[in-house]
This record gives structure tokens, C-alpha cells and sequence, in this order.
């Protein structure tokens, strides 16, 4: 998930890109490089990028099954897709990680691949990349500013020696595959993508435009009333007490309790035919504004000081 070197020079990790002596941008708006770099960036067929820049970063949830969920950016074409995959280990490799997780059962490990194993995620919606080589590693540093919310991130985890150097990855199946339509507006409530296997069920926000969020947790166990094919082929589910602002500087789950609605079914033609549903939630493993969106949100008191 490295950038072009000629085209965002100078671009960290979610940040906006300003070249040494430039003008301040304001807060929320593009700056020149921006507007260069997105120029070239949002094309179906987008500026060829050197094996070294198409990696990817995943958050790798599950402990029985797991599954490798996508780190996305809404201003590059590379990365503008939500999509969960369905991965497998060497046996040895697994045993590891299932000891990482009874050791530190909070701990985020993310999953990327190397570049000789440069790709683009269609290569693995349409099946043509089923295996790849990668590393792992323990969490990415933290990097807010005193004082304000947790969940800014400027490096990209391989900036740090990794827990597994070299893995191979085997996908087993494509979960779900989402790519960004920048036409479409944000659901009436608050959205998550729920997916899973077995006893284990995990969301990530349903993700839309900037600004928005990116919240990956794992549920305390899966949901008793979802029948299990419908957990392993994805379902949505939505919060109606939560409207879907998009900008979200910290998490907005913050109770354990919840009660959700189904695919929306909740409601239809004005008339209420279903009840809520319960949703125990569990570990959240990644809540960031960044690097989804280029240019990091701001409260709304904080951009009206600006102007």
C-alpha cells in the first residue's frame, strides 16, 4: 500500500499532501498535490504503479477460521474496495497465531503482502490470485497528537520488523468484494458488514465516501438468531438509535449491548414487520479515520475556528 514515489512524494500514511514551503491547507480541504495526485489516481486503469507500491494491508480476524479484512483508501483507485477474505496458513504458522491471540486476546495483528507478491485486489475477486506471499505483523504505531482522539496512523505496518517474515497465504474464498461508487449517499443508519464462521462472527463498518470511518470488531460470539450460511455469505446490519454521520472521530459503538436491524427489513413501505435483533459485541481490532480518507475529518467546532 505504498504510494508512487513521483506522484506522492513527500505523502504520508492518511495525511494530505503538501510539499516543503507550501501554503497551510485548511482543514477539510484538498490541497494542490492533492488535486494532482487524485487526478492521475481515480482512473479505471490508474498511473502503472511499481510492483513495490501494489502492496495491501489486512486485519486479520478469527481465531478458529480466519478471515483478512482490506485496509481502504477512498482517494486511490488500488484500494478503493472493501473486501474480506477467507484465508488459510501453514499449520505452523495458525498454531502461532492462536497463541498470539490466548496471550494477548486485544492485540491487532495485520497481514500484508510482500512485493514479489505485488497485486491488485481484483486479481483476487475474479479468482485469478488464489495464493500469495506475505508478513505479519503486531499492531501499527500509533501516531495521534496529544489531546486528540486515538486512531491517526502515518506509518504503514511494515515500517517495523515483522512478528512472521515470509507466510504463504492460500485464499480460500472471497467473503465479500464492495468497490467504492462515490455516487451513492450514506445509509439512513448507522451500517456494518457482518461475516463470520462457526462460533465466531466478526463487522466492519459499511463504508461509503469521505469522510468516513473505518471500525473492525469481532462479536463475543456469533449471533444465535443469523443461520450460519447466511453468516459465512454476509449479511448487513444496521443501528436505527445511530444516525450514519459519516465523520466519526472515535468509535461510536461503545456499549456491549445492541439491538440491530436485519438487511433494513425492519421497516418497509412505512409498515414494521420484524423485530430487532441482539448483537453482543466483543474486541474491536482497528477504529481509524486514516488512511481511508486523504483528507483527515474534523469536528465541526474545530473547522468553523478554522474559517
Amino acid at each position: 500500500m505504498k504510494m508512487n514515489k513521483n506522484a506522492m512524494a513527500g505523502m504520508k500514511m492518511g495525511s494530505s499532501a503538501a510539499g516543503a514551503g507550501a501554503k497551510p491547507t485548511p482543514p477539510g480541504e484538498l490541497s494542490p498535490a492533492d488535486k494532482k495526485m487524485l487526478k492521475m489516481m481515480l482512473q479505471p486503469d490508474p498511473m502503472p504503479m511499481a510492483p513495490a507500491d501494489r502492496r495491501h494491508a489486512f486485519i486479520m480476524v478469527g481465531t478458529e477460521t480466519l478471515f483478512l479484512v482490506h485496509m481502504t483508501m477512498f482517494h486511490m483507485e488500488e484500494h478503493c474496495y472493501q473486501i474480506v477474505l477467507r484465508a488459510k496458513l501453514p499449520d505452523a504458522v495458525m498454531k502461532q497465531f492462536r497463541e498470539w491471540r490466548r496471550k494477548k486476546p486485544t492485540q491487532a495483528y495485520f497481514l500484508a503482502n510482500l512485493t514479489e507478491s505485488a497485486m491488485d485486489v481484483p486479481q483476487l475477486a475474479c479468482g485469478q490470485l488464489t495464493q500469495f506471499e506475505a508478513e505479519i505483523f503486531e499492531g501499527i504505531p500509533e501516531s495521534s497528537p496529544p489531546g486528540a482522539p486515538k486512531g491517526q496512523y502515518n506509518v504503514w505496518p511494515w515500517t517495523q520488523p515483522p512478528a512472521i517474515a515470509k507466510v504463504r497465504v492460500t485464499v480460500e474464498r472471497v467473503v465479500y468484494f464492495r468497490h467504492f461508487d462515490y455516487n451513492f449517499e450514506y445509509p439512513k443508519y448507522l451500517t456494518y458488514v457482518l461475516f463470520g464462521a462457526g462460533k465466531e462472527a466478526h463487522m466492519q463498518s459499511y463504508q461509503t465516501k469521505e469522510p468516513d470511518y473505518d471500525h473492525i470488531l469481532s462479536l463475543e460470539a456469533a449471533p444465535a438468531w443469523l443461520p450460519t450460511n447466511k453468516l459465512e455469505s454476509v449479511v448487513t446490519v444496521s443501528f436505527p438509535n445511530e444516525p450514519s454521520r459519516p465523520v466519526r472521530l472515535k468509535n461510536p459503538l461503545t456499549r456491549k449491548d445492541y439491538q440491530v436491524q436485519y438487511q433494513g427489513f425492519w421497516e418497509y413501505l412505512g409498515y414494521r414487520f420484524t423485530k430487532l435483533h441482539p448483537l453482543r459485541l466483543g474486541t474491536t481490532w482497528w477504529f481509524s479515520n486514516s488512511p481511508l480518507n486523504l483528507v483527515q475529518p474534523v469536528s465541526p467546532k474545530k473547522r468553523a475556528r478554522s474559517k
